[in-house]
C-alpha cells in the first residue's frame, strides 16, 4: 500500500500468483477489498496509521490522499 502505484500495482499482481497463496487465503473475498482500495487510490501513496502483528497474522491501517 504504501510503494508508488507502479510498484504497488506489480507487488499486489505477484501476491495473487504465489505458490502459497491459496493455502494463506483460502478464498480471496477478505483480501479483494485491498486490490479495490488499492485500484481506488490512483496515484496516492498510502501512509500505514496503525499495525498490529498477531502471530501469523498482521492487521493494519493505511490512509490514502492529503487529509487537512
Amino acid at each position: 500500500m504504501a510503494a508508488p502505484p507502479q510498484v504497488r500495482q506489480q507487488q499486489m499482481s505477484a501476491l495473487l500468483q504465489r505458490s502459497d497463496a491459496r493455502e494463506a487465503h483460502p478464498s480471496f473475498e477478505h483480501i479483494l477489498p485491498m486490490h479495490i482500495v488499492a485500484g481506488a487510490a490512483s496515484s496516492d501513496i498510502g501512509e500505514r496509521l496503525w499495525t498490529m502483528p498477531e502471530g501469523s497474522l498482521s492487521w493494519a491501517q493505511y490512509r490514502f490522499g492529503n487529509i487537512q
